[in-house]
């Protein structure tokens, strides 16, 4: 093992060499980067493409390809996602053929003379198979979401599709129960497509499932390595084909690199070699088909096809909710949550203050079934029965804190003052930031927006009302 340390490079990196002789004249050398480390063990540990072969296992850095891959000159090179060009540039000059697992790096290294397929779809046939499916379903809108490496050609996809999809990249330091809150609900969109690294997308997943956004008459398209371990009932997921029933991104490289070593093992020349490629690489990708997958009771079934741009269903779907009508775009729906409930801690009833929240309930049917007040957004209310009159910190913290998901993007709080407050208190103990609507309280000391930051009232506090008495009353007395 080279001691890294004395190579004083910015982009020096830790990668795995494995040479093995096959029964041809040519050998297969795998490149990985760091950024996939974690797939070494696999790839140690895998008898079933080890046992074939006299295998070599080299740790190495730039510096050390030149010496020992001179010694090489008949090399295939299999590579991973690889973060110094220079390398990939290294390399691609002294092997005879290069074929890349990822269409990330397929861009940078040279072609020349040299001959370079890719063990995956293009980005090109990727966003076509992509609007395929979209248009399939007619969905025209929705919220997409990507991590940072993918968002680019996911901009580039929708504003060749409809200008009606909300985008949105996400990284690892994204709080997601802050973007669905702050961006997502505020939209009610019922489609959601994901393209994101496996873990980012089952945690937005999760989310989003907690939040009550995946219900029935919504849908959630997840797009390759985003299907990854999705559990998510109801959920379509595009992936190359032969990935369909792989659980990750390791173990798909594993496959596709000992499928593709078997077979090139078998083959004696160069010549051979390339047109084998070339038959099976369609402009250098080795995969031009896209299969559509179905969660259905945690596991993926696939249920369509799509070759040339075009998507063909075999069985039938089942979306979220156990629906199997294809999800349409809607009215957009607002979250909203209130305090309605009947009783005070300890289960006691009260009489009169429920009568009063009726109202809330009435509002929302108006303005669901006019047409003056939000003509493009439907309302849906979630409630609370965590106190009407009687502020208990202990039973408010345990009661929103069961249900805290179902709080919308604002809270219409308690009738009382001492309730609000009560209210926007325990969403701070439960990290909650979500904005609190009264049209109830007088206290004077709830306006202050340094204090409450998060609180919003419709009617006149104690100063305005007393001030406004009067001037009411003279009003009153001069018209008699």
């Amino acid at each position: 093992m080279l001691n890294l340390s004395s190579h004083n490079r910015v982009w020096a990196w830790l990668c795995l060499l494995i040479l093995f002789v096959t029964s041809s004249s040519f050998d297969v050398l795998i490149v990985f980067s760091n950024r996939t480390k974690a797939i070494m063990q696999n790839f140690i540990t895998s008898t079933e493409l080890f046992n074939k072969n006299s295998t070599e296992i080299f740790y190495c850095n730039d510096s050390y390809f030149d010496e020992e891959i001179s010694n090489h000159p008949n090399l295939i090179a299999v590579f991973d996602i690889t973060n110094n060009l220079n390398s990939q540039f290294e390399i691609a000059k002294v092997c005879e053929f290069n074929l890349l697992a990822h269409f990330l790096v397929s861009d940078s290294l040279p072609y020349q003379s040299k001959w370079t397929f890719l063990l995956s779809s293009s980005k090109e046939d990727l966003s076509k198979a992509i609007v395929s499916t979209l248009t399939y379903f007619n969905w025209i809108d929705g919220v997409a979401i990507s991590d940072v490496e993918r968002y680019a050609s996911l901009c580039t996809m929708a504003s060749g599709y409809s200008s009606n999809i909300n985008l949105y990249s996400v990284g690892s330091n994204t709080v997601f129960h802050d973007l669905i809150g702050r961006e997502i609900m505020k939209l009610g969109s019922s489609l959601f497509y994901l393209y994101l690294d496996k873990e980012l997308s089952l945690e937005l997943q999760k989310n989003l499932v907690s939040s009550k956004l995946i219900i029935n008459g919504t849908g959630i398209l997840l797009i390759e390595d985003g299907s990854y371990g999705s559990s998510t009932e109801g959920a379509l997921a595009i992936v190359d084909k032969g990935k369909e029933l792989t659980d990750s991104k390791e173990n798909y490289l594993i496959d596709i690199i000992s499928e593709m070593i078997d077979t090139l093992s078998n083959i004696s020349s160069s010549y051979n070699i390339q047109k084998v490629l070339e038959e099976r690489c369609i402009n250098r990708h080795c995969v031009t088909e896209f299969s559509l997958i179905n969660i259905q009771e945690a596991k993926r079934k696939i249920v369509g096809s799509i070759k040339n741009g075009k998507l063909s269903l075999n069985f039938p779907i089942i979306f979220p909710g156990s629906s199997t009508n294809i999800p349409i775009s809607q009215k957009k729906v607002l979250f909203f949550s209130a305090s309605n409930g009947s009783t005070d801690p300890g289960g006691n009833p009260v009489a009169l203050v429920p009568i009063n929240t009726r109202g809330i309930a009435l509002a929302v049917k108006h303005m669901n079934t006019g047409t003056e007040i939000l003509q493009n957004f439907q309302i849906k209310l979630s409630g609370f029965d965590c106190g009407v009159n009687i502020y208990n910190p202990d039973f408010c913290l345990s009661c929103f804190g069961k249900d805290i998901n179902k709080l919308g993007l604002a809270h219409i709080g308690g009738l009382s003052s001492s309730m609000a407050m009560g209210d926007m208190i325990t969403f701070k103990k439960l990290n909650r930031t979500t904005p609190l609507v009264s049209a109830t309280n007088t206290e004077v000391s709830l306006g202050n927006s340094t204090k409450y930051p998060y609180y919003s009232r419709v009617n006149l506090n104690n100063y305005d009302l007393a001030a406004q008495i009067p001037l009411f009353l003279k009003t009153i007395g001069e018209g008699i």
